[in-house]
């Protein structure tokens, strides 16, 4: 186990594809650790039973949950991450958004050289095998598929309809230069299959020679000799083992915006006091790394309508119904949760939009015990926020490797992020009481006639405004005293080691984060061929 190039923590979004990339030439020998199991099962394949059977699955799921929130009024929940090769990617809703210009250009302006939208592009061009009817948007040859919501529910065309009603246009071109609109959802599948960067990227490169692939092997530490990684222990098959890089190799930790934090701190990485209280020796101090957490937070606003929807259709014929088609076709309710987004301003003067919606057939009650599907025919159009402001943090529970670590989500602690909100519920308001919406819908579910003030809105948002599942920024990406990475995705302060995942992200774009992941995969291999001069 010793003599690695390059060894890769995490075979997620973008550590598969960061396997495919270096492992292409045959001289480099590449080691890839995943500490969940493999994506065989077909939980994994049916789009809709990612976030329905995924989700809160032990099997599939690291089942983490957050702190008591005392911005949502102490709230905790489900902080869902995928533990499977493919890793959040194999368990998300698959829509495919890049984000818009001022997203990257504000990441550029914040010292982070090279990664623009202009420089981005290429990279997201990268990933994308084309099968929609976007013009001249994407890559046409990528090795993840790219193609429109099969067969998506009636009502997501009303969606739209109404969107158009208000001002906000259908633009299929939602991922080109010009990002607000409404479209139904561009996926990450193939003829309604889910397409994640495990079947694009990983799946084609198993079988080289110089790659090596380990699953079920949970990554305990990074071992440094003096600030220089050298290489990483590891649990597997009831054992320990360890493994290291030859010299000149590197280590790139693409464990997400939960555990890459968590790994650094367990390696000397981090807050020195907290770090010396958990007697976990010091090799660099920063006590910014797990800050900067952030999320899309969203909230619902629920229609009762004259239709069928998934919340009546969750019954024996309902299931084998859809089951049914989506087998012959690929198609229906199996293969999205939400077939529908948009992305709105809430206000005109605005340069890009501040709210993506999510269009869903169906509706949740969230208590105790869980989310719920309502037994009636509703709808949720689900507004987030793009570009929040609240953060949160994310520290050691203990030296335990197998402790779930402190998430404090602080989700909406920043006034900006619930006065958005208040927008968002209002203008869905009006949306729902468009011309398009009035043969279906016959009442709203929630929040009901007792919202109707902002400062009720307010309240409402804080009750039930939840994660959008999109974390990130804990391992934030800059040149300030906040940074944890270069925009190399170098660790600073030591040697030898690269974060490459959702936890470098400086600020949330407004966009699903899956596809950012895979471009942030794509550019981390590219710089590191390129620091090896290949």
């Amino acid at each position: 186990m010793d003599n690695w190039d390059y060894i890769v923590l995490g075979a997620g979004s973008a550590g598969c594809v960061i396997a495919n990339r270096l492992s292409a030439d045959p001289t480099i020998k590449v080691l890839l650790l995943e500490a969940g199991g493999e994506d065989r099962h077909i939980r994994y394949k049916i789009p809709v039973l990612g976030p329905f059977n995924c989700a809160g699955n032990p099997k599939a799921d690291w089942m983490m949950f957050t702190e008591p929130d005392p911005s949502r009024f102490g709230r905790t929940e489900l902080c869902a991450r995928g533990k499977v090769i493919g890793g959040s990617g194999s368990i998300n809703g698959t829509v495919y958004v890049r984000g818009n210009r001022g997203d990257y250009d504000h990441w550029a302006q914040l010292g982070n050289r090279g990664w623009s939208y202009d420089e981005l592009i290429p990279f997201f061009r990268a990933i994308e095998g084309n099968r929609t009817k976007a013009d001249g948007v994407y890559g046409e040859d990528g090795p993840v598929s790219i193609e429109e919501t099969r067969g998506p529910h009636p009502l997501a065309y009303v969606f739209l309809k109404a969107l158009a009603e208000i001002g906000t246009p259908t633009n299929r071109n939602y991922n080109g230069e010009i990002q607000t609109g409404g479209s139904i959802a561009h996926v990450t599948q193939k003829r309604g299959w889910r397409f994640s960067s495990a079947r694009g990227y990983l799946d084609p490169a198993r079988n080289r020679p110089n790659l090596t692939v380990i699953t079920g092997a949970l990554v305990e530490r990074v071992l440094f000799e003096g600030r220089a990684a050298a290489g990483v222990e590891f649990a597997v098959d009831g054992g320990r083992q360890t493994a290291r890089i030859a010299a000149g190799g590197e280590i790139v930790v693409s464990g997400g915006a939960i555990n890459s934090p968590k790994l650094l701190m367990l390696s000397g990485v981090g807050d020195p006091d907290r770090l010396q209280a958990l007697g976990i020796p010091v090799v660099h101090a920063n006590a910014a790394v797990g800050r900067n957490l952030h999320d899309h937070p969203a909230i619902g606003v629920k229609a009762l309508v004259n239709v069928s929807t998934a919340s009546t259709d969750y019954n024996f014929l309902g299931k084998l119904k859809h089951g049914l088609r989506f087998g012959l076709f690929g198609s229906g309710q199996a293969s999205y949760i939400m077939p529908a987004i948009g992305f709105v301003k809430t206000r005109p003067e605005l340069e890009y939009p501040d709210i993506e919606y999510h269009f869903a057939a169906f509706g949740l009650d969230v208590g105790a015990e869980g989310p719920r599907l309502i037994d009636k025919p509703i709808i949720t159009l689900a507004p987030n926020i793009n570009r929040t402001r609240s953060r949160g943090y994310l520290e050691l529970r203990s030296a335990d490797p197998k402790a779930p670590p402190i998430i404090q989500t602080n989700m909406l602690s920043d006034p900006h992020d619930v006065a958005t909100l208040v927008e968002a519920g209002k203008l869905t308001r009006r949306i729902l009481a468009t011309k398009a919406f009035a043969p279906y819908v016959v009442g709203e579910y929630a929040p009901g006639p007792k919202v109707q003030t902002d400062q009720e809105w307010a309240d409402y948002s804080r009750q039930i405004a939840w994660s959008s599942f999109h974390p990130c920024g804990t391992c934030k990406m800059g040149i300030d005293a906040q940074a944890v990475v270069d925009p190399e995705l170098r660790v600073i302060g030591v040697e030898g080691l690269r974060v490459a995942d959702a936890s470098i992200i400086p600020q949330i774009p407004g966009a699903n984060l899956h596809a950012i992941c895979m471009a942030i995969g794509e550019k981390a291999s590219t710089m590191m061929l390129a620091a090896r001069g290949t």
